[in-house]
């Protein structure tokens, strides 16, 4: 969400759902600038609620409206940025741009179904909400799959990606009522915590736009088969950050099989504040539900970038907290990176040099479609983050130099690895920056919202898939995917051809000017050589659907 959604209610109220949820078995098709001194008030009570079993059509009825937040729970928080230092951006990356896109490339193979599409409407108020911010993670089970797709307010789940096999429920339905209390819900974010083989999911609520009532919803579930329930619980967003009431927006999650790592785009009215990281331990939501407290710290990371983080945890050591935005000092261009500690619970922070590479002179990131009308596309934000290997990943957009230059997915890669062959997450520096250009699928293309997942061999060599969106003025908007594989190793040839796993028979609008084609799309490692892609395209000239793809890396 940011504060120029758009969104349509078709009766302009707000409900609270009655929750009526039935014991029964899952349904038959389920087979079993330096430290920076910020003051942060923050009033995070939290609590939890024991799920029922997956139903397929779960009750509801229309209740009241209550907004207030139980209890007055306040959370202490502490954090001191410790080690702020200017990476200096030495290595292959700084400054250059590499597009290595081989041509004749046999692609792999992949399957592809469909998730969610609004066309509907939300699943209980038949609400339409634009954009569509989609969150995927899969999990697999004595060889079957599991897949949890999630789009704004909508959840599905399945076992294929065959057709009319994924089943939805609204957060209305799937949230407990006295956690919902009224509020809508945007942008959701799915892990599988590998540790634990839980899936963990992330959703705000909030009351308006321009409000600070909000809260960050949880839910943790039983064991790696969806079906069989989670436990779910409520962090209350608003939090006083240097004298301004906060509420919360477009919160990013990931997990390090010790704690989970949440972080938010604090706003005041309709204002960013600040970017604001929440961590608690996986074990406190992992083991049962309570109506205790969360145990939680929340704090302002060091960073001098205000537009939202995203992040990437390092399993077992910490999570890094990572910004764009078209960050600039002296003609260069940085990226931002915080890294917090579980041995010592604090947060080292750097800005890292890239180089010349992006015309901010450009200030409003689209895309053209046939039809002439425009999407947008992002606003430099970092759109994801991952840590592969000994590898950070941050895929962000840039506007290269040049006449009718178009927004194009530029992913920088950050070795984490120092000269003495150890990984020292506090020091990464700067390999490689690669962009996919539009040029490469047609004239006036422009390629956004990207997301990359993978995996490191063991023989060291790395494998990735890189998930985007893109349109242009012969290009209706269209989703792909482009891999990296083991045998990739002729020079200038990283990548492999894009592949199209998603086309819109038709140019989309949702009534704006520039219309909202999504904040962000999901990749995430599924196995060894496979990963799982998710993303948006328009189902009809007022409606998007979510397409998600499994690709194989092997050619099998």
């Amino acid at each position: 969400m940011r504060s120029d959604d758009v969104r349509r209610w078709l009766d302009g109220d707000t409900f609270d759902f009655a929750h009526l949820r039935s014991l029964g078995a899952p349904p038959a098709e389920f087979v079993a600038p330096p430290t920076l001194p910020v003051l942060v008030e923050v009033d995070a009570f939290s609590f939890g609620h024991a799920s029922q079993a997956w139903q397929e059509s779960p009750s509801w009825a229309r209740g009241p409206d209550p907004l207030g937040h139980d209890g007055d729970g306040r959370d202490w928080h502490h954090d001191v940025g410790q080690g702020w230092q200017y990476g200096d951006g030495s290595g292959a990356g700084k400054g250059t741009t590499n597009q290595g896109i081989a041509s004749g490339t046999t692609p792999p193979p992949y399957g592809s179904g469909d998730g969610f599409s609004n066309i509907n409407g939300d699943p209980v108020t038949h609400d339409v909400f634009s954009p569509p911010d989609n969150a995927l993670a899969v999990s697999v089970v004595n060889g079957q799959k599991y897949y949890v797709s999630m789009v704004n307010d909508t959840m599905g789940m399945g076992t294929s990606l065959s057709p009319n096999t994924m089943q939805f429920q609204a957060f209305s339905q799937f949230f407990p009522t006295n956690l919902v209390n009224g509020l809508f819900f945007t942008d959701p974010q799915a892990v599988l915590d590998t540790t634990s083989q839980k899936f963990i999911l992330a959703e705000a609520t909030y009351k308006s736009s321009s409000s600070t009532v909000g809260s960050l919803l949880l839910a943790a579930s039983h064991d790696a088969v969806p079906m069989h329930g989670f436990d779910f619980f409520s962090i209350n967003m608003q939090v006083t950050i240097n004298g301004k009431k906060t509420g919360i927006d477009y919160p990013q999650l990931d997990v390090d099989g010790t704690n989970y790592f949440v972080t938010t785009d604090q706003y005041n009215g309709n204002t960013e504040v600040a970017p604001l990281v929440t961590v608690g331990t996986l074990a406190s939501i992992e083991s049962g539900p309570t109506t205790a407290p969360l145990p939680i710290k929340q704090f302002v990371p060091p960073t001098p970038v205000v537009m939202p983080l995203d992040v990437a945890a390092l399993p077992g050591k910490g999570a890094f907290f990572v910004g764009y935005s078209g960050y600039s000092k002296s003609g260069h261009d940085y990226v931002t990176i915080d890294f917090y500690s579980d041995a010592t619970g604090k947060t080292t922070s750097g800005v890292y040099d890239v180089g010349a590479i992006d015309n901010l002179a450009v200030k409003t990131l689209v895309a053209t479609q046939p039809d002439g009308h425009q999407l947008d596309a992002s606003d430099r934000r970092v759109n994801d983050v991952k840590v592969i290997g000994n590898d950070l990943y941050v895929v962000t957009e840039t506007v290269p130099f040049g006449t009718g230059a178009k927004p194009t997915v530029t992913i920088f890669d950050f070795s984490l690895q120092t000269a003495s062959g150890t990984v020292d997450p506090t020091k990464p520096h700067l390999v490689d920056t690669w962009t996919v250009p539009g040029s490469i699928l047609g004239t006036g293309v422009t390629t956004m919202y990207g997301s990359i997942a993978g995996d490191l061999l063991p023989d060291g060599s790395r494998e990735l898939v890189v998930n985007f969106m893109a349109s242009g003025p012969s290009l209706t908007m269209s989703d792909y995917f482009m891999v990296h594989k083991a045998t990739d190793t002729t020079p200038g040839a990283f990548f492999e051809a894009p592949v199209q796993y998603a086309t819109s028979p038709t140019s989309y609008s949702d009534g704006s000017k520039i219309s909202r084609a999504g904040d962000y799309s999901s990749a995430t490692l599924v196995a060894p050589h496979e990963v799982a892609v998710s993303n948006e395209y328009a189902v009809d000239a007022g409606h998007w659907g979510t397409k998600i793809a499994d690709v194989w890396l092997l050619n099998a």
